[in-house]
């Protein structure tokens, strides 16, 4: 008889035949180990700074466990080193050193407001980026997830407000907008590996006192605050759509809340409502994109709450994420209750990325929207040349046809990504190996790989 153990916050880089039981797992990464042909290192010997597991400055591992499942009794890793080096626990036995413990992460306090500098630290894959008025403390933490396009015009956290902004009619109806909002402003999108990360600091002390019934996160289309603030009334934020954090943590004592698959950025924030006066505003409590490779179409599936007042549900694509084309409307389920539960089907997708989301209309002409759901698909890419192949420093491709987006990625045999982009609209391009070395590599595009000899 096997016994069988549940496995959590761990990385795997084939995925297993069998659920782990366990939860926040990883599959499908390499792990960036410093040399997996010999474990125990060069100095023969298990438990030591060169072992051969130990990570690289790559890996998808660093930073990204969770610190509340340490056990209090565990304070060093395999080696003897810290278990924490720089704020949140790696994943596995071994804790990677970043280098920068001069570094603090810190809270824009309230009554003021901070940039963030355009250079920062690097651990992992993750950007930590410091206060412009002091560049020894960190105040955010992003991590592109492969989207090396990633170049933001300004990031400003605005804590300027010592009391919550709020906004009140005589109905008893109130909308409420906690002390700070971090804005970024990084025109493009960001669609590789799904979106990008980030781990946005606050105080819980804060939300705790925010006027409402009910609370959420919220991300606004615009990167400023004062249009923000316009766009408060008693009833909602409009422009706004309810975001749910991929996670929480703690880093010396600070607390943070993350959120994963951002293609865009904008205006971040928390908010709390209340309605007293009628039907409370419609709520999502889920909305799933899912891909059917064998029928190539997008399974959509969303559920509601406190559908009241709800006249349709119309489901929007788009191409880029800014512009939005409508696909099908449907009606509400009319069925007495809380929950209500949706689907449809596109039998039609577009070549690549799509992007999609569900507008609900109220009988009032009023809206809101879900989150947004990114789809790649391989719909289009029937298959694709490499000219020449071998190749020896530069290596052309062809597509079947005009491609919209265009997502690649090259790995060497044992799974590491060595080169990675994005091309748009485009039925040939090219890729330089100028840089690497002979040997046999895999190039992917939209979810369709080709062997790739590279010859020098």
């Amino acid at each position: 008889m096997i016994n069988s153990q549940k496995v959590s916050f761990s990385l795997f880089q084939y995925k297993p035949t069998a659920n782990t039981g366990g939860v926040n797992c990883i599959y499908g990464i390499y792990p960036a180990f410093a040399d997996s042909a010999n474990a125990k290192g060069p100095d023969n010997t298990w438990g030591t700074a060169d072992d051969g597991l130990a990570l690289t400055n790559s890996s998808y591992a660093i930073n990204n466990g969770s610190n509340d499942s340490i056990p209090a009794n565990i304070t060093t890793d395999i080696t003897g080193a810290p278990r924490i080096n720089s704020g949140v626990v790696d994943i596995g036995a071994y804790e990677y050193n970043c280098g920068f413990t001069n570094f603090t992460n810190s809270l824009v306090p309230l009554g003021s407001a901070d940039l963030v500098n355009t250079t920062f630290n690097t651990c992992g894959t993750w950007q930590f980026r410091t206060s412009v008025s002091d560049p020894t403390k960190y105040i955010i933490e992003i991590d592109p997830n492969g989207n090396d396009n990633f170049n933001p015009i300004g990031i400003k956290i605005d804590a300027t407000n010592t009391q919550s902004q709020i906004s009140t009619n005589g109905n008893g109806d109130t909308t409420s907008l906690a002390y700070r909002m971090v804005s970024i402003n990084a025109p493009g999108e960001y669609p590789v590996n799904g979106g990008m990360k980030i781990r946005i600091f606050y105080d819980k002390a804060e939300f705790n006192t925010l006027p409402g019934a009910t609370h959420y996160w919220y991300k606004h289309i615009a990167h400023d605050k004062a249009i923000v603030l316009s766009d408060l009334s008693p009833d909602s934020l409009a422009n706004s759509i309810k975001i749910t954090p991929s996670s929480y943590g703690t880093i010396n004592g600070i607390s943070y809340v993350e959120f994963d698959s951002l293609t865009s950025f904008s205006t971040f924030g928390y908010l709390g409502v209340t309605h007293l006066s009628g039907a409370l505003p419609l709520q999502f409590l889920s909305f799933t994109a899912q891909w059917k490779g064998a029928d190539k179409s997008v399974l959509l599936n969303w559920m509601t709450s406190e559908e009241i007042n709800v006249k349709s549900f119309v489901v929007e694509r788009s191409a880029n994420g800014i512009t939005w084309y409508s696909q099908n409307t449907l009606e509400p389920s009319q069925i007495p209750g809380l929950n209500h539960s949706y689907n449809w089907t596109d039998t039609d997708p577009l070549a690549g990325v799509s992007y999609y989301r569900i507008k609900q209309i109220d009988y009032d002409g009023k809206s809101s929207f879900s989150i947004i759901r990114l789809i790649k698909s391989d719909n289009g890419i029937s298959t694709f040349e490499i000219l020449p192949n071998p190749a020896i420093n530069i290596a052309y491709i062809k597509l079947a046809n005009i491609t919209p987006i265009v997502n690649y990625e090259v790995t060497d045999v044992a799974g590491r990504i060595i080169i990675k982009g994005v091309q748009y609209n485009t039925s040939a391009f090219s890729i330089s190996f100028t840089n690497q070395s002979a040997a046999i590599y895999y190039l992917t595009i939209n979810n369709k790989t080709q062997k790739l000899v590279l010859s020098k």
